[in-house]
């Protein structure tokens, strides 16, 4: 996650946050004021950019518990950034890049607001983390105790699924998933040197 501060003098430490976040190797989306009004300058990484340190948030592995795979590619991650820095050698190290990231998305992806169920019961998620959805289709189903539909959750645009929520019990308005769409900002992507630094 990179916090997308708006302000004209930020544009340039933005910029060096999408570079490290490409290095890292994982999809980075940006987080606008918009979604996450009551708290956008308050987190650390937005604390940073304001002092135009560079910083992202890296958001990787399920909730409760610690993943060895995740903590693996956490490692791959950094490493990407501290060769592309010249603070460690290569030794015929290849740059790590997760799975999402090798395919084909729309770039750059912001944060946007999650489809909401208009009832309560047991979910049935339909698509995975990391699939590229299309406006229209069904996401998840919300049945009763007795496995009858109550009702089929949309999506309204195209998105990336970033991440579903940890419960299998549904209740109106909650948000289902974590979900990234394009980001058609006038300003991004960002360019530095004449080049776009988004790949």
């Amino acid at each position: 996650l990179i916090d997308r501060l708006l302000a004209e003098d930020k544009r340039s430490v933005v910029d060096e946050a999408v570079k490290f976040a490409e290095m890292f190797g994982v999809v980075w989306v940006y987080e606008y004021p918009d979604y996450y009004p009551e708290a956008f300058n308050c987190t650390f990484t937005a604390a940073l950019m304001n002092l135009n340190i560079p910083a992202f948030t890296v958001e990787i592995g399920g909730p409760n518990t610690i993943n060895e795979a995740f903590v693996v590619e956490g490692v791959e991650g950094i490493k990407n950034i501290l060769q592309n820095l010249g603070m460690i050698e290569p030794k015929d190290r290849m740059s790590w890049k997760s799975l999402t990231k090798k395919k084909d998305f729309p770039s750059p992806l912001k944060l946007i607001q999650s489809p909401k169920p208009e009832t309560s019961g047991v979910i049935e998620y339909l698509v995975k983390p990391g699939e590229w959805v299309k406006k229209g289709r069904i996401v998840a189903k919300i049945k009763n105790v007795f496995g009858k539909l109550e009702s089929s959750v949309k999506i309204d645009s195209d998105v990336l699924i970033l991440s579903s929520i940890d419960q299998s019990i549904a209740f109106p308005g909650i948000d289902l998933f974590m979900v990234a769409g394009e980001d058609r900002i006038p300003q991004a992507p960002l360019m530095t040197d004449g080049k776009s630094s988004i790949k």
